[in-house]
């Protein structure tokens, strides 16, 4: 079994099934059930409240400095830099999340949609070229991790 990568002040708080690579002062709290394939950015805060789970699904990218609380992602989305879901939300499979929107409380994201804006809205149907954000964005941090076990935290 690999091992995480967990890279400058990330902070992991409880019992967290935690993504290949915790970039840079990322914070997972508990009851955040992750896969293997999730990328948090550097500054993202996945977040919970009790009774109130977020659940992320595989091949998902969150982007430095967003805020996912007590929200269901769904498999192959791409959550923005900066962007913030407000608690409830679901975001469906498929679907990209801008830089920066704000995912007003409760909103379903429909599956393979591309949301935007403050507060978001949903602007188009996401296209096939658009997996390069959603499942070719997982893939590059997964092996980017792996890049880094074997190249920097090993040579420690």
């Amino acid at each position: 079994m690999k091992r995480n990568v967990i890279r400058h002040l990330g902070v992991v708080l409880g019992t967290v099934a935690l993504a290949t690579m915790l970039w840079g002062c990322s914070n997972v709290a508990p009851t955040s059930p992750t896969d293997q394939s999730l990328q948090p950015g550097a500054n993202s805060t996945i977040h919970t409240d009790e009774h109130e789970p977020t659940i992320v699904g595989e091949d998902v990218t969150i982007g430095h400095n967003a805020l996912v609380h007590s929200s269901v992602i769904e498999n192959n989305v791409l959550i923005g830099q900066a962007a913030v879901l407000v608690g409830g939300c679901v975001i469906g499979t498929g679907s990209i999340v801008g830089a920066g929107a704000v995912v007003r409380a409760k909103m379903t994201v429909p599956p393979r949609s591309l949301v935007v804006g403050v507060p978001a809205t949903v602007v188009r149907e996401a296209r096939p070229e658009d997996e390069r954000w959603t499942v070719k964005a997982a893939e590059h941090y997964v092996d980017l991790a792996s890049w880094y076990r074997d190249n920097i935290d090993g040579a420690r």
